[in-house]
């Protein structure tokens, strides 16, 4: 991890390459909370470490997801997609994810919600048929945001699109 200023000056680094604490395998998407803590998704170590301000490790959340993507709302809840956690490589061949996953983790790395999508199909993903695929299907959710109305905006990187998730509020009642 680096920090710069808002000038682009150096201040600090942290982090080596590893699995243990403070360490990191692949850094896929970083955020800060509004208390300042620093959110570190490490995809292929299925984890996601929180860090203040100085590099300390303050907090590890580990095998409930491996996060591609996050992001943290106004409420300071933090909204994590990827899939299910599975070795990201064995005996030299990375296994193909089996699901879409959204979380919703409070800052103290309570899971409030999980959500999954259905995974879709584009074929080879080196050459992605898109159109193969159907409205809310995915492969390979790679960001997340979620608005003040609680709608997820979710990109897809083998898909090549964003999608909208609105969340369904109330039942039909059967």
């Amino acid at each position: 991890i680096v920090h710069l200023d808002k000038e682009g000056n150096f201040i600090k680094a942290w982090g080596s390459r590893g699995a243990g604490p403070g360490q990191f395998v692949l850094p896929h998407a970083i955020h800060l909370d509004s208390q300042g803590r620093l959110y570190v998704a490490d995809r292929n170590s299925g984890r996601i470490q929180v860090f203040n301000q100085e590099g300390e490790q303050l907090d590890e959340w580990a095998n409930l997801i491996m996060p591609w993507g996050l992001s943290i709302n106004d409420r300071d809840e933090v909204w994590v997609c990827g899939s299910s956690p599975h070795w990201w490589v064995r005996d030299g061949k990375a296994p193909e994810f089996k699901d879409q996953v959204f979380m919703r983790f409070t800052t103290d790395g309570r899971v409030r919600q999980v959500w999954t999508i259905p995974l879709g199909d584009v074929g080879d993903k080196n050459n992605p048929d898109v159109d193969r695929l159907k409205p809310g299907e995915a492969v390979g959710i790679h960001c997340i945001a979620e608005d003040s109305k609680g709608n997820l905006y979710v990109g897809d990187i083998y898909g090549e699109r964003a999608q909208k998730f609105v969340p369904i509020t109330q039942g039909d009642g059967n």
